[in-house]
């Protein structure tokens, strides 16, 4: 942190504002202070930054306590209130499951989405808005995901209770919380769109695509606006050979998921929700994506 050391939440919700991470970090562990969540998985956080939030509000009560907790791989690291309960269902020495995260993270359908995102599937989105600014979004809360074969009609009642109680929370910040459910078509469908040359399909689902590229591959949009491949995405009258190289490049790093290792390790070393941290990491594949142009390797 630096000298100017916030003095209050809504200080410590400014001085986060520019950072994706750190915004969610902040109003993802009120929520779990103010016992809406049981818990919030901590991931590419400063620690730095997450301890001193902590610490702030631990100080505001002596009756209400946040920790953090890590299961014995060293895997999952949560932000959770203190109880006996929890601590041993992280600490039993036994490894733990994606259901049990999804259990402990109050997620609709843990351990059901069994493909990933190679398949449909539901996606849930919470989003974080400014009261009385004609509902503009300012950060995503939280993401979860349901197989396509569940009731809609009981995901988005679930939902509306939650954002409801999480409005209930936000709003003596300035904060409110809304949902949206959506169908994704998945990995496979876009990619065999694009080796069809789908024109039409993938200019309707232009969007879908971006964020997969922003997901997997040059997370710094601002970053990937740079590249060719997003230009010659986002541009309406493609030529085939141009798609089936977006074909080879969507593979390779979305269906292959080649930098997966690469961004697990530089999480490690650079807080990524931070715009010039996210840059520096993305500057080799972006020259990455510039030798793939080069070398034109359509599928």
């Amino acid at each position: 942190m630096n000298t100017n050391k916030p003095k209050n939440i809504q200080q410590y919700i400014k001085y986060h504002k520019k950072s994706k991470s750190g915004l969610n970090m902040i109003f993802n562990v009120l929520l779990v202070y103010n016992k809406a969540r049981d818990a919030y998985f901590n991931e590419h956080l400063n620690n730095e930054d997450v301890n001193d939030f902590i610490g702030y509000l631990n100080s505001l009560n002596n009756n209400i306590k946040l920790i953090i907790l890590k299961n014995v791989s060293g895997i999952f690291e949560f932000i959770t209130l203190y109880n006996s309960n929890t601590h041993l269902y992280i600490k039993s020495g036994k490894p733990i499951t994606d259901k049990q995260v999804g259990i402990f993270l109050g997620f609709q359908c843990p351990g059901l989405d069994k493909d990933g995102p190679l398949n449909p599937r539901i996606m849930i989105n919470y989003e974080i808005y400014q009261l009385n600014v004609k509902m503009k979004i300012i950060n995503e809360l939280i993401a979860e995901v349901c197989p396509e074969n569940q009731p809609i009609n009981i995901i988005e009642q679930n939902c509306i209770n939650k954002s409801k109680l999480f409005t209930n929370i936000l709003k003596e910040y300035g904060y409110g919380c809304k949902y949206n459910i959506r169908i994704d078509d998945g990995h496979e469908i876009r990619y065999k769109n694009l080796k069809d040359m789908n024109i039409k399909y993938i200019n309707k689902n232009v969007d879908e695509y971006i964020n997969d590229f922003l997901n997997y591959y040059i997370i710094n949009h601002n970053s990937f606006m740079k590249t060719k491949t997003y230009k010659l995405l986002t541009k309406q009258d493609k030529r085939d050979k141009d798609i089936l190289i977006i074909a080879s490049i969507y593979k390779t790093v979305i269906i292959d998921d080649i930098f997966r290792e690469y961004y697990d390790v530089i999480g490690k070393h650079l807080n990524l929700g931070n715009e010039s941290e996210e840059m520096a990491a993305c500057l080799p594949l972006v020259e990455y994506d510039k030798k793939f142009w080069v070398l034109g390797l359509g599928d």
